[in-house]
Order: structure tokens, then sequence, then C-alpha cells
């Protein structure tokens, strides 16, 4: 996997923690959850009977960097790490290797092309509640495990993603 760092402000100037993940896929996005929630972690609200925890980024999607960084990487490339930054206003992935053939940047908004369809079937449990939240959307609802099966953000997504800022 590599380092995970959080940096204080909006640049890599001060880094106040860091820790290095060498584990096993399933226990590193477990580590890289756990990390980027720990530095998102903004208060705790008790208006309801139980406490409910406030992050300043939603767990859905800090769940969906760690899978995602470590689903799309590039294991060819032995050596070059997943590098994984939290910022104040933002999350960034260094992740080793080019885009998958076939793909481009305008192409990626659209659909997703697996670089590591089997490890993507392993975490295609944590897709569900993506699809259950309105957040993604399958391209081949009526088959769910079909090797053609592709994930898409949904509008309800990509209107979240518009109000928070992010590039269309």
């Amino acid at each position: 996997m590599g380092p995970l760092r959080a940096h204080r402000g909006e640049d890599r100037t001060d880094t106040f923690d860091q820790v290095e993940i060498h584990t096993r896929i399933p226990q590193a996005v477990d580590e890289v959850i756990a990390f980027l929630t720990k530095h998102a972690y903004q208060a705790a609200s008790l208006v309801e009977v139980r406490r409910r925890d406030v992050y300043s980024i939603p767990v859905e999607a800090i769940r969906e960097v760690a899978i995602n960084a470590l689903v799309y990487a590039s294991y060819a490339e032995r050596g070059t790490p997943i590098r994984i930054s939290f910022f104040d206003d933002r999350i960034e992935v260094e992740s080793p290797g080019g885009l998958v053939s076939g793909m481009t940047v305008e192409s990626m908004q659209r659909v997703s092309r697996l670089r590591n369809p089997s490890l993507v079937q392993n975490y295609a449990h944590h897709l569900a509640p993506l699809v259950d939240a309105n957040l993604l959307e399958m391209t081949v609802p009526d088959k769910p495990r079909s090797t053609a099966q592709r994930y898409r953000l949904t509008d309800v997504r990509r209107a979240l993603l518009t109000e928070a800022g992010a590039p269309s």
C-alpha cells in the first residue's frame, strides 16, 4: 500500500500524522478508512438518543476512496506505493500506473473500466451501500454479477459533487 499522511492546511508543508500500511488488501482498506475518518471527524451530535459522529467528508465517500485506491492501482509496478494524503479541503490519492487501456479522463466521468476485476468481485459488498443510497448505479442492473457490470455515478451523486465544488 504505502504512506497515509494528514496535513494541516491545503499543502504539504505541515504533516502532523503519518502511517505506513503494508498488509493484505482487506486489512489495508480498513486501515485507510480508520485513518481518514479519524482526520475527517468534526463533532458528535447528541440531539438524538444515541451519539452520532459528524464528519467533514461523508463516510461513504471515504470508503469509496479507500476501495478505489486499492482496486484501481496497477500492481505491475513493484516498489511504487499508493499514497493517500488528507488535507483540510480534500483527499488526494496518488496511484501507480496510468489510465486503463482505452479509458480517457472524459470517459471516466460516465463509466468505469476495471484494472483488477478479481479484486472488485471481493469488494462488491462495499458498493451495495452506495447503490442503495442512490450514489452509484449499475450499468447492467438486471445482472449484478455480470462480467460486463460497471458502475457509474448517479445524478444525485453528481449533484452532491457539484455542490461540494468538485470539478465536473
